[in-house]
C-alpha cells in the first residue's frame, strides 16, 4: 500500500477499520506502520546494533550504521519492493507543520469521546485570490495518529478554546 502511495495515516485507517489489531490489541498508529515498513526482517534480513550504547544510555540515539546480514529465514518481501518502499521513505519529506503561535491548551484538553490528549492540528486552505490561510485546531490524538476507526476528530478551533478557558479562569478571580 506504502509503494502505490498510500500514506502511514491511510494504512493505519484502513487496517484498523477492516478489524486488524496489533500483536497486543490495539489499534495501529503512524508510528507503529513506520516501524513496520523499516524492519528489515520481513525482507530475509536481520540486524545488529541498531541503537546506539545500549548499555549506557538504554535506547537512546540511533545508529547511523547497523550491521545488517542476510538471515535464514524466507523473506516476505522481494527486494524490489523493500527498495521501492525505502527509496520513497528516504524521498518524503517529513516537515513538522509548525505555527508561530503556541498551542496553550497541548497535554490539557481531553477528547470528549475517547479521553485521549487533543494535539494540535494546522490545516491550510487557498483562498480564491491564491493566499493560503491556515487554520489552527485542537484534535483527537487517537484520531490523528491512528485515524477514523480508533476516534472522531472532535476538533476544536484553537482561538476558541482558549478564549473559553481564559474566560473561565477570568470568572474565578
Amino acid at each position: 500500500m506504502y509503494a502505490s502511495g498510500k500514506g502511514l495515516k491511510a494504512i493505519a485507517n484502513y487496517l484498523n477499520k477492516a478489524g486488524y489489531r496489533t500483536k497486543k490489541g490495539r489499534y495501529f498508529s503512524i508510528n507503529g506502520i513506520a516501524t513496520i515498513l523499516d524492519n528489515v526482517i520481513y525482507n530475509g534480513k536481520i540486524s545488529w546494533l541498531k541503537i546506539e550504547n545500549w548499555d549506557t544510555k538504554r535506547r537512546k540515539g540511533k545508529n547511523p550504521d547497523p550491521i545488517i546480514v542476510e538471515g535464514q529465514h524466507e523473506a516476505i518481501i522481494s527486494d524490489e519492493l523493500w527498495s521501492l518502499v525505502q527509496a520513497r521513505r528516504k524521498s518524503k519529506s517529513f516537515k513538522q507543520r509548525q505555527s508561530n503561535e503556541p498551542f496553550l491548551l497541548s497535554s490539557l484538553l481531553r477528547c470528549p469521546d475517547c479521553g485521549q490528549g487533543m494535539v494540535p492540528s494546522i490545516t491550510t486552505s487557498t483562498r480564491k485570490d491564491g493566499t493560503k490561510r491556515k487554520h489552527r485546531y485542537y484534535v483527537c490524538s487517537n484520531f490523528h495518529n491512528k485515524g477514523s476507526a480508533a476516534c472522531k476528530a472532535n476538533s476544536v478551533k484553537t482561538y476558541e478554546a482558549e478564549d473559553e478557558v481564559n474566560n473561565r479562569i477570568k470568572k474565578t478571580r
